[in-house]
């Protein structure tokens, strides 16, 4: 297994096992935080040739945008579905299969996230060095203390 996958197979973990809106943007932050493995990809770019720097950032960015607004979606839909369950909870007679529609629903919805994240891992394996590869899963293994 490749040291971005591991990073893909972590983020999509990280995010499946989110179980608050905290949770969640803690996973964010690990995939498109200041210190997570998008930007420090990012910031392996100056080792490449001018034109090369662009394409690359270009399709860095590409992605970065590409997951921080399904990230967005997820966590509104999320507020939207928080909301409806204090309704039920409220309600004299709570819908328990629509409870758990909700919930199914939810787990779905970050299942979904967490594949695009790691597909987006697989986007942007290919196009780093061996060096940057390493550098980038050593940054990742200190921050989220995986061995």
């Amino acid at each position: 297994m490749t040291e971005i996958t591991n990073l893909a197979a972590a983020a999509e973990q990280a995010v499946a096992a989110a179980e608050s809106l905290d949770a969640l943007e803690e996973a964010r932050l690990t995939v498109l935080g200041k210190k997570g493995w998008l930007s420090a990809a990012l910031k392996e770019l100056g080792a490449l040739t001018p034109d090369e720097r662009k394409a690359r950032a270009q399709m860095l960015n590409a992605v970065k945008d590409r997951l921080f607004d399904e990230g967005a979606k997820l966590a509104q839909e999320q507020h939207a579905v928080r909301s409806e369950v204090v309704t039920q909870l409220e309600s004299a007679t709570p819908d328990a299969q629509r409870l758990h529609a909700l919930v199914d629903e939810r787990i779905e919805a970050m299942r979904a996230f967490a594949h695009k994240a790691a597909d987006a891992a697989l986007e942007v394996h290919g196009t780093l060095t061996p060096e940057q590869r390493k550098a980038l899963a050593t940054e990742f293994r200190e921050r989220t203390g995986v061995k």
